[in-house]
């Protein structure tokens, strides 16, 4: 199966210039006090539509603060990270008493995990806090608090969701906090979905080849 995924977004709400945010929610984020980061974002005003697509391509990042909701986090020091290679799919998060660093690390690699460890020497988070992450296709997908002596593991299985609203790409945010997120199923070998939000701020979503596109782009005033 391809690891390339899309995403067709139709707007046919009457929503002022909103800002549609894809998320994609590792299994170690899924309580509901973890924070997600709006992680593909895109204005998509009432009539249009817009692709989002991505590979599966991840990088280890890192921060030098933490994580709070609302806050925007942008990773550094990126890292390239691959579950399948031993030499990829594990990094070491250092800090020298003047910078943070991430630091290839050996590992076994079991094609679902990503690791990132922490060395006696990260600051704690009430001294000096920071954080690491992941990216996907480039993008900050999740970040989460570090310390001294901690292993971060992220399972490399997102779920994806969607909302409308007035979102920044990195954007910390909670999924309990809204009923507006719409979950997206990529499921039995297709890669492609279609989410329209519709006149009364409904979504629905249906695999792109299902879609009669003339009848979804709809003239609002119509």
């Amino acid at each position: 199966m391809s690891d390339e995924y899309t995403l067709t977004v139709i707007n046919n709400s009457e929503l002022v210039k909103p800002v549609f945010a894809v998320f994609a929610v590792l299994p170690e984020f899924m309580s509901a006090d973890s924070l997600q980061l709006a992680w593909l974002t895109q204005q998509i005003n009432g009539g249009n539509d817009y692709v989002f697509s991505w590979e599966m391509k991840w990088q280890f990042v890192w921060s030098a603060q933490g994580t709070r909701e609302g806050y925007q986090w942008n990773g550094r020091g990126r890292l390239a990270a691959d579950p399948g290679s031993n030499d990829q799919c594990r990094a070491t998060f250092d800090y020298d008493g003047g910078d943070w660093s991430l630091l290839k690390a050996y590992g076994k690699a079991d094609m679902a995990r990503l690791r990132i460890a922490s060395t006696a020497r990260v600051p704690r988070p009430s001294v000096n806090p920071s954080s690491v992450g992941l990216t996907l296709n480039g993008k900050a997908v999740c970040a989460i608090d570090t310390g001294p002596d901690l292993e971060q593991v992220f399972t490399l299985h997102p779920t994806y969701y969607i909302a409308a609203g007035r979102f920044i790409q990195g954007q910390m945010v909670s999924l309990s906090s809204s009923t507006k997120f719409k979950e997206l199923v990529y499921s039995g070998g297709n890669n492609a979905l279609t989410a329209t939000l519709t006149a009364d701020n409904k979504w629905e979503v249906k695999a792109s080849n299902a879609v009669n596109f003339s009848r979804e782009l709809e003239v609002l005033s119509a």
